[in-house]
């Protein structure tokens, strides 16, 4: 699944990109972004995949938008996160669902550092002062770890 691979990652590296500057500027992942995000993958999964990955991909997009759903009626989560993280389902391989939460996992725990730390730094200020991200202490914006895990797993499928 070579080529469908890498009609995944260009399909999905631009909405990984928009909702990490998205969530970095205004702490918020739009509905538009994800609306679209989805409707491409529907659009590209239903000619790169076979026709029951691509059912079960949108199955399980449906199921983790009710578990996000959830989570943000809970108050544990963003309701844009939530909405980002069914997108991001789309498309991810079954097989892949372990290696992804570590991807996961390791980039939302290197963005919280990095995050913080360019904070900080002097140098940066100008460029993010009206940044949302950084004037806001008590949110994080989750969009920069789920953007990056995206891409790094579409571009370890795409390019080995």
């Amino acid at each position: 699944m070579a080529m469908a691979d890498l009609a995944l990652f260009a399909a999905a590296l631009p909405f990984a990109l928009w909702a990490t500057w998205s969530d970095l500027k205004y702490m918020k992942i739009p509905n538009l972004l994800v609306m679209i995000m989805a409707a491409t993958f529907v659009v590209v999964g239903a000619v790169v995949l076979p026709f029951d990955v691509y059912l079960w991909r949108l199955v399980t997009g449906f199921g983790v938008l009710v578990v996000g759903f959830t989570l943000f009626s809970l108050g544990l989560t963003g309701g844009g996160d939530a909405k980002f993280a069914a997108a991001m389902a789309l498309f991810v391989s079954h097989d892949d669902w372990l290696l992804f939460m570590v991807i996961l996992s390791v980039a939302v725990l290197l963005a919280v550092f990095l995050h913080r730390v360019t904070g900080k730094l002097a140098f940066a200020r100008p460029l993010t002062d009206s940044w949302e991200s950084w004037g806001n202490k008590q949110k994080f914006p989750l969009g920069l770890g789920m953007g990056a895990a995206l891409i790094v797993y579409l571009g370890l499928r795409a390019f080995g």
